[in-house]
């Protein structure tokens, strides 16, 4: 038959573990949250001059074992250097003089301004499943700063901020399943529909994933070709997405950068193509130029007229006749001949067209 005072003990004991689940404590909270939850119970302590918590009713309100409770304050005590002092008589920990603020990390206010304009950035992908992702891993970042710094966070959104026009419309389903195939290597198959067949669609039975990308503002997955240069397929075309459960080895690491090659935006020349471009931009398309890097390889050269020349070397022409079509008039290809005709056809079709 139990004691009366094991009983009692008991009784205390499940009630602070009741106490604890309703306050938010348990056993899937993570070790930094117990140190933050210890640490506030040392600073309360302090401040308001009363006993500092046991070792018991620390593990209690955590709901872990004493020895963890052990390991979380020498952790706090050694590695991040906190004021901690134990009472062996009574088993107490206690800090031994005021400590300002918390910081498991320690950042400038410069860096940390650096990391909530980037908070502000992830913006650009709503529509993925990984923008509340990225929300609350900026929150888990955010919670072990403590107040260390001089200006109210709160007032970033208002002070900056970011769009992207013309963003790609995106099933989350489909960005989430094709974006797993890429991490573990399996194949997949999907219905394709190209926007001149809006009608049809393709099926691919089985292909090989290799990348998934940005670029001006459109999600691409990069596909195995096994005959030639892979496929650049825009997401929002995909349908129907099934992974099969087939994995495949990459020999080599895939390079972003190399499979870009000489690209101006996405459509890529063969690897031997190399279109040395010359377009004359007028006074205001060329101050307009000048504020942005259009390609690695671009040259500005200033003109007579306050304008400016911009060279550069390209594997295909197509996108870069439509940006010189989109300068109204601000711009002129010089060369390559190719170039040249194709901004003149369709300009044609243009004014046809109006």
């Amino acid at each position: 038959m139990m004691k009366k005072s094991s009983k009692t003990r008991l009784a205390k004991k499940r009630a602070g573990r009741a106490d604890a689940r309703a306050a938010g404590w348990g056993i899937s909270r993570t070790a930094m949250e117990r140190v933050l939850k210890i640490q506030d119970e040392l600073a309360k302590a302090w401040s308001e001059g009363t006993k500092a918590p046991t070792l018991g009713w620390l593990a209690e309100v955590l709901d872990v074992s004493h020895k963890t409770v052990q390991r979380d304050i020498a952790f706090m005590s050694d590695r991040l250097e906190q004021p901690i002092e134990y009472d062996p008589s009574e088993r107490r920990y206690g800090y031994t003089r005021e400590i300002a603020g918390f910081p498991l990390m320690q950042m400038t206010d410069e860096e940390l301004l650096a990391l909530l304009v980037a908070r502000e950035a992830i913006r650009l992908y709503d529509g993925t499943p990984y923008a509340p992702m990225l929300e609350r891993a900026f929150k888990k970042l955010a919670l072990p700063l403590g107040n260390v710094t001089g200006f109210d966070a709160s007032d970033v959104s208002g002070a900056v901020s970011f769009s992207d026009s013309g963003r790609a419309k995106l099933d989350p389903e489909v960005f989430n399943t094709v974006l797993q195939a890429v991490l573990d290597r399996e194949e997949i198959a999907f219905d394709y529909v190209k926007p001149w067949e809006p009608g049809a669609a393709r099926r691919w039975q089985a292909a090989r994933p290799l990348h998934v990308c940005n670029r001006g503002g459109m999600w691409y997955v990069i596909v195995k070709n096994e005959n030639g240069p892979n496929w650049n397929l825009a997401l929002p075309r995909l349908r129907q997405v099934k992974r099969l459960g087939v994995y495949f080895k990459r020999e080599d690491v895939f390079s972003v950068d190399a499979h870009f090659e000489g690209a101006f935006g996405v459509f890529r020349g063969n690897a031997e193509t190399a279109h040395k471009v010359r377009i004359a931009f007028d006074a205001y398309a060329g101050a307009l130029v000048s504020e942005r890097i259009w390609h690695k390889t671009q040259k500005l050269i200033s003109l007579k007229n306050g304008g400016v020349e911009l060279r550069m070397t390209v594997s295909a022409l197509d996108e870069v006749a439509a940006w010189v079509l989109s300068h109204a008039g601000g711009a002129k290809a010089l060369a390559p001949a190719e170039l040249v005709a194709k901004v003149r056809e369709a300009a044609k079709a243009m004014a046809n067209a109006h």
